[in-house]
């Protein structure tokens, strides 16, 4: 007799797909007649549990009076379905059809190539028209959404012996294309060549997982690439169920696949997608990181190179806000403006001083903008920090050159640099212009200086001016303006282009001076 355990199905994550469909008592039988798997509805059937139907052959199972022409009726059927008395332990016999799958078969004795699959569902009453109920679970294999295919390992290179309609509708090859041959054909690419550099997709392993399963006939689930008649790529999720016979051996595998393309391309496009962020992340100029504000403090969990540079911390990623050396009051600020980004859900934006706390335009000091952007639903936000020392330290030119500017006692004008009417264009003016034409800014802003000059303004001054500017040099001169008033005055020009990024000028400035005075005075 052999072990108890022989014929047990190893790994079920592939049979009960199909197992589930099939209420009936389900019994593999060898080409000696001998079961080799007995389902676990078995017991209801005969009586006895699925290991004791185990080495047991199956003419022995049936009523010696309904024994006569049962390996004929596999010769004859090779697949169908006739109505037998099966024995059952300690009961009265019971009347029960038997349906026969032999998926490795076209014809010929099922008996004499390979393994059987019958079916055994009891019946109250011997019915005269045998059911072919092989026929439904054929029908009902066909039906699932898995593929289902039946490999036979003791014939050469385990080929396939069963596929499903599903299957079929999926690879897009006929059934007479494929069977009798091995699923590697699966991994062919158009041009012929095998895609055997699968090491797995989607968390699972791939090809040489699957190859070492086969070998050491164990159950196992993989997802390889594989290719339609088409040519086209699909991604399969393959449970692979070996079945044993009654010495331990491998009699057939049962493989239930599914295609999960859609699955596998979203999760390799947001690999690649965290891929190339990471890389921005590791490689941008700019200093970023990622903080925790929870519990009243800011734990900076990530830093990129560039800030590790800036702040002088090495390959560190540092936890806690005195890693950056972060005073009680930087603390605070950036916990005031990362919690108010948390509660609105939207970027908020501060700036600050590096070292912490020191004044702006202090000597070796950073001005820095910060942008903080929340992640997710929980405590993170991510932050850029903008070094605007550059910026800063412009700016506070600027003013001062402002400053400087409106407190000088002339005029001061400055226009695009647009010589054709009706430019020039003013652009700005200072406080003394205003007090020498009498003019406030919001009225000659956007305005051509032409508008002060007036009859008595010398026409040969205003040539000279604009040959001199489209020369690019310099110009002094002085010519006849109106006040607002309408008064006219003697006024002093000089007048210097600012030039581009080309050195072409991008705008004028002009500082001018009432010279009525002193040419009155000269000429006394």
């Amino acid at each position: 007799m052999p072990d108890s355990n022989a014929g047990e199905l190893r790994g079920d994550q592939g049979f009960e797909l199909l197992a589930a469909a099939i209420p009936d008592a389900v019994l593999a039988v060898n080409a000696e007649g001998e079961v080799i798997y007995a389902s676990p509805q078995a017991e209801d059937v005969f009586g006895v549990p699925p290991s004791a139907l185990v080495g047991e052959r199956f003419h022995d199972l049936v009523h010696p009076e309904d024994r006569p022409g049962i390996r004929d009726r596999f010769n004859v059927l090779g697949s169908g379905s006739w109505d037998v008395r099966v024995l059952q332990r300690g009961g009265a016999p019971v009347w029960s059809n038997v349906s026969m799958l032999a998926p490795n078969v076209d014809g010929g004795d099922p008996l004499a190539v390979g393994d059987v699959f019958l079916f055994v569902h009891p019946i109250v009453e011997p019915d005269p028209a045998p059911r072919d109920r092989a026929a439904l679970y054929r029908r009902a294999l066909d039906a699932t959404n898995n593929l289902v295919v039946i490999t036979d390992p003791k014939l050469p290179d385990n080929p396939l012996v069963f596929v499903n309609s599903h299957f079929l509708n999926a690879t897009g090859y006929e059934r007479h294309e494929i069977l009798g041959q091995n699923c590697r054909f699966l991994q062919t690419r158009p041009d012929g060549t095998r895609d055997t550099d699968q090491p797995g997709f989607d968390g699972r392993p791939g090809i040489d997982e699957l190859r070492r399963a086969i070998a050491a006939g164990e159950p196992t689930t993989v997802v390889l690439r594989n290719y339609r008649k088409s040519g086209e790529v699909f991604f399969n999720e393959l449970f692979l169920t070996p079945v044993l016979d009654q010495e331990g051996e491998v009699a057939a595998y049962i493989g239930v696949q599914n295609d999960v393309t859609e699955r596998v391309l979203a999760k390799s496009t947001l690999a690649n997608q965290e891929q190339l962020l990471r890389a921005f992340y590791d490689a941008s100029p700019l200093m970023m990181g990622m903080a925790d504000a929870a519990d009243g403090a800011i734990a900076h969990v990530s830093i990129n190179a560039a800030a590790r540079a800036f702040f002088g911390i090495g390959e560190t990623r540092p936890a806690e806000p005195d890693a950056l050396g972060f005073t009680e009051e930087e603390t605070a600020r950036w916990l005031e403006h990362f919690e108010a980004c948390r509660r609105e859900g939207r970027p908020v934006s501060f700036e600050t001083t590096y070292p912490w706390g020191s004044p702006i335009g202090a000597p070796g000091g950073r001005y820095l903008h910060i942008v903080a952007s929340p992640v997710g639903e929980g405590t993170l936000c991510s932050y850029v920090v903008e070094d605007r020392t550059a910026e800063a330290s412009v700016e506070r030119d600027r003013q001062r050159l402002q400053a400087a500017v409106e407190s000088l006692r002339d005029p001061v004008i400055i226009t695009d640099a647009h010589l054709d009417a009706p430019g020039p264009r003013i652009l700005y003016v200072n406080p003394a212009y205003t007090r020498v034409f009498g003019y406030e800014p919001d009225e000659v802003i956007g305005k051509t200086p032409r508008m002060t000059q007036g009859p008595a303004t010398d026409r040969a001054v205003l040539t000279r001016l604009r040959h001199r500017l489209e020369a690019g040099e310099p110009f002094v001169g002085e010519a006849v303006n109106y006040r607002k008033d309408g008064t006219p005055f003697l006024l002093e020009w000089e007048i210097v282009a600012i030039p581009g990024a080309d050195g072409t000028p991008q705008a004028y400035v002009g500082t001018m001076r009432d010279v009525t005075d002193r040419r009155r005075l000269e000429r006394a």
